[in-house]
């Protein structure tokens, strides 16, 4: 006598979700899945905000699955201007509209935007700045994504007292740089971006005073022009040194020399 086979369980039917035939289904598929982005809140700034990265990152994956493709297709400059700091920096500040295309690859079908984008920079990063900036609200626009209170609707006299107050609560030795700082005379405006910069990296503690940090800005063995990421990788090779040997000339020595050894890993 042979045993009865037991039933297989049914297995349970899932929704299916059907492909999008078109640009404009593949792009309600994304914003039906992508419909907020948590601001952040970032270091020197009295306001969080949600950046490029964070579009990108919420974004990506949805594209991807749909096979939608965005890419900048155009580029109109609309003010391209230089400026100059209290401290003297020279700097340059972009404003641009920027054409996107997004391609639905598996139908074939376009749809065409553009957005504005706005940078500026001590240094040659203004264009890259204003391409961010772009990017981030051409996602953000086309696919109606929230973010909470954005900094755009508000006065910018309010960013501007709330940074007043952050500094104020500060000790005197920690306020921001006003004035060309160090032997070197490091523009005050740079001197705060290679502070925050070198706190980041952790090369200095975020309580150093500004006396610590005029020195280490002296100690490194660059000029006033030197990029920032250049400064960040002496300094670690330097704290790294530095926890050898109790000789600071020693260890700006073999810091500098390994730096410059093209091999400053």
């Amino acid at each position: 006598m042979t045993k009865a086979k037991k039933a297989t369980p049914a297995k349970k039917k899932t929704q299916e979700i059907p492909e999008p035939k078109s640009v404009h289904e593949a792009i309600n598929h994304v914003m039906g899945r992508v419909g907020y982005v948590q601001k952040q809140d970032a270091s020197g700034l009295p306001y969080s905000f949600a950046g490029e990265a964070a579009f990108i990152k919420a974004v990506r994956p949805h594209l991807v699955d749909v096979g939608l493709i965005v890419y900048q297709s155009g580029v109109e400059i609309i003010e391209r201007n230089e400026f100059t700091s209290k401290s003297g920096a020279q700097g340059i500040n972009i404003l641009a509209q920027f054409n996107w295309t997004w391609h639905h690859a598996p139908s074939n079908t376009f749809l065409f935007t553009t957005s504005i984008g706005e940078g500026a920079d001590y240094g040659d990063k203004a264009a890259n700045k204003s391409m961010t900036s772009g990017m981030k609200y051409n996602l953000r626009q086309t696919l109606v994504i929230e973010t909470g209170d954005d900094p755009d609707y508000t006065d910018s006299k309010e960013f501007e007292m709330a940074k007043e107050r952050k500094a104020e609560e500060m000790p005197a030795e920690r306020q921001p740089f006003t004035e060309p700082v160090g032997k070197k005379q490091w523009p005050a405006t740079k001197a705060e971006n290679l502070r925050a910069a070198l706190i980041a990296a952790k090369v200095l503690p975020p309580d150093a005073h500004n006396i610590h940090i005029a020195t280490f800005l002296d100690l490194a063995p660059f000029s006033i022009e030197v990029p920032t990421k250049d400064m960040v990788g002496w300094g670690k090779l330097y704290r790294g040194y530095k926890d050898e040997t109790s000789d600071t000339d020693e260890a700006v020595r073999m810091a500098t020399e390994a730096w410059f050894s093209g091999d400053p890993a």
